[in-house]
């Protein structure tokens, strides 16, 4: 698992930051984004084991960025996607968890608590 690529996507670039950190600490390799297009165009350039993904972002939201994300994906390739979001009652209470993404995590998250949510999205076949 160390070594491996994670896109760390948010607007907010403390997060970004301290999110990125908590990887490094892991021995993963974060890949830092703070849009919408900056995060596709760096799922494309670096192939990330696994995505890290705010919800709420100005121009594109991180709903848009998934369903860009699944469009894209070929050959049955599934990229792990964990919701990092500070406001999942507000968007979870609205409608269910999407079946396209791979986990959740709420803000502000813990080191623990993010070790736990991804390890085993990492584990390969």
């Amino acid at each position: 698992m160390p070594g491996k690529t994670i896109l760390v996507v948010d607007d907010d670039p403390d997060i970004v930051r301290l999110v990125s950190m908590m990887l490094t600490r892991e021995g993963f390799s974060p890949v830092p984004a703070h849009s919408g297009p900056e995060a596709l165009a760096k799922y494309e350039s670096h192939a990330p084991a696994l995505i890290l993904l705010d919800l709420a972002m100005p121009g594109m939201s991180g709903y848009e960025v998934v369903t860009a994300i699944r469009a894209r994906e070929q050959d049955g390739c599934h990229t792990p996607i964990v919701l990092l979001t500070a406001h999942a009652n507000s968007y979870f209470s609205r409608r269910e968890m999407p079946d396209n993404v791979d986990g959740c995590l709420i803000k502000p998250v813990t080191a623990q608590q993010l070790r736990n949510e991804i390890q085993p999205l990492l584990v390969s076949p």
